[in-house]
């Protein structure tokens, strides 16, 4: 097996060229509702599968063809793996929308090597998701309409108001809920 790229490498080029005339096209015609009612339709799935599959699987990192929006090394991650990044990513986003909901900047500069999980992370992780998911809905209902002047960079997509950013969460759980399917065909569970 070839070794994987750094964390943080990205994508190659002409993939975040095409994934972002993508998710700006599609994200005009997405509503902040609906984007929330993809996100919870994704992280349903996520919690239907989490808390279905027997824990050894579930903590077992295998790798996985690289899928289309994620770094080459994030394809040898474990199921608990992928929830715990996505509450690493999601917790973050909150953050970012409320800032600039409040017109306030962020602090932080996303760095995408700073949110990979931690390999030994434990089945604590699933309730940690489903509070994450409340926590995020609560927002988005606060919230509305999340479309704010301000904006914060994402390295692959540039700046971002509230709006483009909340789609983007419910874009990177469906890639990530696929990411967790092909672990689960490594691992013979279809």
């Amino acid at each position: 097996m070839r070794e994987l790229d750094q964390p943080g490498a990205g994508l190659p080029p002409s993939e975040i060229f095409f994934l972002n005339a993508v998710f700006k096209t599609a994200s005009v015609f997405v509503s902040d509702q609906r984007a929330l009612r993809m996100f919870q339709r994704e992280a349903d799935t996520i919690m239907e599968i989490a808390t279905t599959i027997d824990v050894d699987l579930a903590s077992r990192p295998v790798l996985i063809p690289r899928l289309q929006g994620i770094e080459d090394s994030s394809r040898h991650w474990s199921v608990l793996m992928t929830i715990d990044h996505l509450n690493i990513v999601n917790s973050e986003i909150l953050n970012v929308i409320t800032a600039l909901q409040k017109n306030e900047t962020v602090g932080t500069v996303v760095d995408v090597a700073a949110y990979k999980p931690n390999p030994d992370v434990g089945i604590e992780v699933i309730d940690q998701f489903q509070s994450m998911n409340d926590r995020y809905q609560e927002m988005v209902q606060q919230h509305k309409p999340l479309k704010s002047m301000a904006r914060h960079d994402h390295p692959w997509f540039g700046g971002l108001d509230g709006h483009l950013w909340h789609c983007l969460a419910a874009a990177h759980m469906r890639i990530h809920r696929r990411q967790i399917r092909k672990i689960l065909a490594v691992h013979g569970i279809v």
